[in-house]
């Protein structure tokens, strides 16, 4: 999906201004109400519409989204624009995204997202057997082996750029698992902390 955030930046500078990872905020769209998770690290907004058990990720490759809407998203989209159906017209999301663009460029109202908060609602988004959570650290040191290109690509869509780059400047690959942990949430919490910590090991 070719869709480009313009208030991308000014969200994260508010972000960066508090020193806030992670945030929730509430969004309306049309006759729909949504609570949207935010994590920096992962630059990926976690999106749930109230009311029902409809959540979606749109992971961002800086400001531009780089995965299509799901259907199950689309069609609950569609609804909340309540138009009639017209086949030569059919529903664009980019009508929501930029709802939501729009809205990025306000002074939005964040808190800090807990723990339990970014589970219960990030598990809704993804498959159960879909490994996103971050489970341990597989060193090449003695292995003879090297990071994949696949692992590298997954670390920096999963966990960010930042991670991506130890892992190929160290030869360091990372273990997922579908069964979130207290560590998968630290290393998008603070990543500094946890990369320092590691560096420190190898």
């Amino acid at each position: 999906m070719n869709f480009q955030f313009k208030n991308w930046k000014a969200f994260r500078d508010q972000l960066k201004l508090q020193d806030i990872k992670i945030v929730t905020f509430d969004f309306a769209y049309e006759k729909c109400e949504f609570k949207i998770i935010y994590s920096m690290e992962q630059n990926a907004f976690y999106i749930a519409k109230r009311g029902t058990q409809t959540v979606f990720v749109l992971f961002l490759d800086w400001y531009k989204i780089t995965d299509s809407i799901n259907k199950d998203a689309y069609d609950q989209l569609k609804v909340c624009k309540d138009q009639p159906f017209d086949p030569k017209k059919p529903y664009n999301p980019f009508d929501f995204l930029l709802a939501l663009d729009n809205h990025l460029k306000e002074n939005v109202k964040f808190k800090k997202t807990t723990k339990t908060e970014y589970f219960t609602t990030t598990k809704k988004a993804i498959p159960d057997e879909e490994k996103i959570y971050f489970q341990r650290w597989i060193p090449h040191l003695n292995d003879n082996k090297n990071v994949t290109d696949k692992n590298l690509e997954k670390v920096k869509k999963i966990l960010g750029f930042h991670y991506a780059t130890f892992c190929k400047e160290n030869n360091v690959s990372v273990g997922f698992t579908n069964i979130p942990n207290d560590l998968s949430f630290e290393v998008i919490e603070d990543p500094k902390k946890v990369l320092d910590e590691q560096k420190k090991k190898l």
